[in-house]
């Protein structure tokens, strides 16, 4: 050690280095939201296949996972009142409208889909699996914002290129 002149790790190595950890994490995360997704889809075509082509989403917003983990089965989405369908708006920011509530419950009502306790089960603990990777994934992004406001770079200028992708190409 002695022989050689070795210089000390410069700081911006240890920002580069923390910044591709945060992001291999956000990644993996993402990708076991993803296997969540997937398998809350196979249940709900087994359970309520009208479900997931209704909410026209790619994924699971808000709204949905609210709705799925409240109100479980179809059975019980048939069976939602207007204070739900007041949460509901208020959860969706007033995308939710009454006749799409209307709708949901009418899917609901003539499902073609089979309840069945075990599904149930795998449904809700997917939906607890995904809410908690969404806390894990924000507050690795929060992360990683942090150390890219330290050290701005000049990629963050690009147009269409968000602190998260720049982030990533660092």
């Amino acid at each position: 050690m002695k022989s050689v002149d070795y210089k000390a790790y410069h700081h911006q190595s240890y920002h580069i280095s923390a910044l591709k950890s945060l992001c291999r994490l956000r990644f993996k995360l993402i990708s076991i939201r993803t296997k969540h997704y997937n398998m809350m889809t196979k249940v709900l075509d087994l359970i309520f296949p009208e479900f997931k082509p209704f909410m026209k989403e790619q994924g699971y917003s808000d709204t949905s996972l609210y709705i799925l983990k409240h109100f479980k089965s179809p059975n019980k989405i048939a069976k939602m009142n207007d204070e739900h369908f007041d949460k509901l708006r208020k959860r969706s920011m007033g995308r939710f409208n009454y006749p799409k509530f209307v709708k949901l419950k009418a899917l609901a009502k003539t499902t073609i889909g089979v309840t069945q306790d075990h599904q149930l089960f795998k449904l809700k603990t997917s939906i607890a699996y995904v809410e908690k990777l969404n806390q894990d994934i924000k507050e690795t992004e929060k992360q990683i914002t942090s150390l890219m406001n330290r050290y701005p770079t000049k990629i963050q200028t690009i147009k269409g290129i968000g602190i998260i992708s720049a982030a990533t190409i660092v």
